[in-house]
């Protein structure tokens, strides 16, 4: 019963949260000047080489590459 119930509310909440999504994408947009999917997308790279960078170089590039992700804001 709790599990319908939850799905209800989840139900209820999907306008806002497309909304939400929609407003979300436009604001990127006109914050990066580029493809909010993209900027996204490279985001998500530049993370993960910074997750997985082992030696001082790769962390050193990572950083590089989170600070010119910054300043695509």
């Amino acid at each position: 019963m709790a599990f319908f119930a939850g799905l209800l509310e989840v139900l209820k909440a999907l306008p806002a949260i497309v909304k939400f999504i929609s407003e979300l994408s436009q604001w990127l947009k006109s914050t990066f000047g580029d493809d909010p999917a993209k900027f996204l997308l490279d985001s998500a790279e530049v993370f993960e080489r910074a997750k997985n960078a082992k030696t001082p170089q790769e962390k050193q590039a990572a950083a590089g590459d989170i600070s010119r992700l910054i300043r695509r804001l």
